[in-house]
């Protein structure tokens, strides 16, 4: 069997020049950290390393001892330590959790002000057995199963002692006369990783001999297989961003992809688009691949965590951090036109004249009096809108077939009378096909920057 030792090395040398790289070290003052902090001290000089030690204030005398003990070997050994103190309420709900995110605020803290490489963490084999049970049993996939690796590029952190099992240490421990104070709540079943620890794990052990490098060993295949999956997923579709913030992808390459790739993707962007996978489920991601499959509804979409929303737009799927925002306000619009006065809305300009019936009238832009219905106006469109001409046929149908959005419907500018639509922005006018014998026209023109609506 490897030593402690020799494991600890073989992580240490995947990072390039690894004794000349500047560490944080995670110290707690329990075993695991204090043979890590021993391992550093005997392989890495002293200049490159720096402690910092947690006091939750948790367990009274003894945070404050092993407080002390950390201090003490951080002095001795002549390293920088930053022994931090924040006090968690017991009432807390999650103590767990809350102690996790105080830890990462300090490390990000810490790595804004000093030029270290990386944090290291005590995280030991039997972690990524516990951390593979909990995580089962709550329902992962298979990303989730792998649990952590030695390193964390985006978050910088090393776990050296991930080779090394909790009985390991302690004989490294007890072999070398290192100093530690264990933390007494993990005899505590009342937290579910030392229940799995405490109770499930040395049942399982007893059934099934040697389940431990079994289990690890199953998670290191599954590693491969997520690995593989992964790196499948960012090869096998393209991507743009549209430049607002939203992720936009093929309807029909989606989902001519094996169900594995799709569930890969999804994640994937979701955690492009909101940071972190928190508050992702599979049952969310199931909802969202059902949704994009489905052919019934082309303008489907779904609400998710973080603000963010899945969006089929037709042939387009997007992920919108602010779909419904978009630069247009969509509040209503209604105002009479007048005759022979520019009417301004947004960045439009409306001009109604009346004109004879001549050499180069009607346009496509010019009505006949007789089929008007006065008032004109220009507004935002309402439930059962039809437009001008023959057969009378319902806007929203127009939209759909035309593709455009149904949030962005609600949007457009329309210029109607006081029965149908005359015009719409995103499609132009409606007019008769029809030939008209009236000799008086209102001409409706629309401008837009340097568009002409005639």
């Amino acid at each position: 069997m490897i030593s402690i030792r020799d494991a600890f090395l073989s992580q240490m040398e995947q990072i390039e020049d690894f004794r000349n790289r500047k560490y944080l070290l995670m110290i707690s003052g329990g075993v695991d950290s204090m043979v890590l902090l021993n391992l550093f001290l005997k392989h890495i000089k002293s200049q490159n390393l720096e402690v910092l030690h947690l006091n939750y204030k948790m367990r009274g005398t003894e945070s404050d001892a092993q407080a002390d003990l950390v201090f003490k070997i951080s002095q001795a050994a002549n390293i920088k330590i930053y022994n931090i103190t924040n006090k968690i309420d017991k009432n807390s709900g999650n103590i767990q959790a809350e102690a996790r995110k105080i830890r990462f605020n300090e490390v990000e803290k810490l790595f804004t002000e000093s030029h270290f490489d990386y944090c290291v963490t005590a995280h030991h084999a039997d972690d990524q057995l516990e951390t593979f049970l909990f995580r089962l049993f709550r329902g992962t996939g298979i990303s989730g199963a792998t649990s952590f690796d030695f390193h964390n590029e985006e978050r910088r952190i090393i776990r050296p002692l991930l080779l090394s099992g909790k009985n390991d240490i302690l004989n490294f421990a007890k072999d070398n006369d290192i100093d530690y104070i264990e933390d007494s709540s993990n005899l505590s079943d009342f937290y579910m990783r030392n229940w799995l620890r405490n109770v499930l794990y040395p049942q399982l052990e007893e059934r099934f001999y040697g389940c431990k490098e079994k289990v690890i060993n199953f998670m290191t295949e599954i590693k491969k297989c997520s690995n593989f999956i992964t790196a499948s997923a960012k090869n096998c579709i393209d991507i743009e961003n549209d430049g607002n913030g939203n992720i936009i992808f093929d309807r029909k390459n989606f989902i001519e992809l094996h169900e594995v790739l799709q569930t890969e993707i999804i994640r994937n962007l979701y955690k492009e688009a909101t940071g972190s996978f928190s508050g992702l489920s599979r049952e969310i991601i199931f909802n969202c691949c059902i949704m994009i499959r489905d052919s019934t509804n082309p303008q489907a979409s779904i609400d998710l965590p973080g603000n963010l929303i899945l969006a089929r737009d037709y042939g387009k799927i997007k992920f919108c951090m602010n779909y419904e925002s978009d630069d247009i306000d969509s509040n209503c619009i209604y105002e009479q036109l007048q005759i022979d006065k520019v009417t301004k809305i947004r960045d439009f300009e409306i001009l109604v004249t009346r004109v004879e019936k001549g050499k180069y009238y009607p346009g496509k832009n010019c009505f006949p009096e007789s089929s008007l219905v006065f008032p004109l106006c220009i507004r935002t469109r309402k439930d059962g809108d039809r437009v001008n001409g023959k057969s009378m046929r319902k806007l929203k149908r127009i939209f759909i077939d035309r593709k455009i959005q149904r949030k962005k419907r609600d949007q457009l500018i329309l210029v109607t009378d006081a029965e149908k639509v005359l015009w719409s922005e995103k499609i132009g006018y409606f007019h008769p096909r029809e030939k008209s014998d009236d000799t008086h026209f209102f001409k409706i023109e629309i401008k837009k920057s340097n568009y002409i609506g005639i």
